[in-house]
């Protein structure tokens, strides 16, 4: 490693992710991969050795996860850039953007890694790491609440995370809730009331019929006269109708 290359430390349970993005860092000039971490215990014993520039940091990963190792990092006082990497998670992504701190998601694209790395290095060139940022992000993240709702099943009552939940329609003014392996039906007398209890960055009215999980989409297909369908996680393919097709695309984006 020169003195100008930039240390980059890899954290990342999985060995293949590991694995390409050292593949993407090695064909870039002035990058050198210091280390390597497959949990977030690892993570900061080589932090702690290594004192890397930069860490790539997986946010899902068993033991300490990645928003918890930053907690770590900065009660210690430690100053280094941090990107995370994620598959896509439309909470995740918003609160990243919200407090400008840089992600990757996965499958990491080497373009997206190359702009990433030149933000990294310009921030350092211009004073350093953001930790306010993160700290902010560590705020948005916990202030995050899991609501629960209570399914009314045949013959019992299940209670689940609202971040269960598939989708939700009424039909003939019953509120049924979907899960990825079941359904049951909710109390609430109308969409509009159900709306009011769950959380407004997670779930968005897309019909008069339906409200969905926005992480729950997989696929938006364009229909007839200005409608979308959606095919969701679980299989199913809900309406989107022209009412609320801007909703969605400011945030998707398609």
């Amino acid at each position: 490693m020169s003195e100008k290359d930039l240390s980059v430390l890899i954290v990342d349970d999985e060995k293949l992710a590991r694995k390409d993005l050292k593949f993407l860092l090695k064909s870039m000039p002035g990058v050198s991969v210091v280390g390597e971490a497959k949990n977030g215990v690892e993570a900061l014993e080589q932090i702690g050795k290594l004192s890397p520039e930069l860490i790539l940091l997986d946010i899902e990963m068993p033991g300490l996860n990645g928003l918890q190792v930053v907690e770590k990092l900065l009660k210690k006082g430690f100053e280094t850039s941090v990107v995370f990497i994620t598959a896509y998670d439309h909470y995740a992504v918003r609160a990243f953007e919200v407090n400008a701190v840089d992600y990757l998601l996965k499958p990491v694209a080497a373009e997206r890694l190359k702009e990433t790395i030149r933000r990294v290095r310009k921030r350092l060139e211009d004073g350093g790491a953001s930790s306010h940022n993160l700290e902010g992000l560590l705020s948005s993240m916990k202030s995050r609440e899991v609501r629960k709702l209570s399914l009314r099943m045949e013959k019992s009552h299940r209670i689940v995370d609202e971040d269960e939940l598939v989708y939700v329609v009424v039909e003939k003014g019953i509120v049924t809730a979907v899960t990825k392996d079941s359904h049951g039906t909710l109390p609430s007398e109308s969409l509009d009331e159900l709306q009011t209890l769950l959380s407004k960055d997670r779930f968005i009215r897309v019909h008069r019929s339906y409200v969905v999980n926005i992480d729950m989409i997989q696929e938006v297909i364009p229909w007839f006269s200005g409608t979308y369908r959606l095919k969701l996680k679980n299989g199913s393919v809900i309406p989107l109708s022209r009412n609320h097709v801007k909703d969605l695309r400011a945030i998707l984006r398609f």
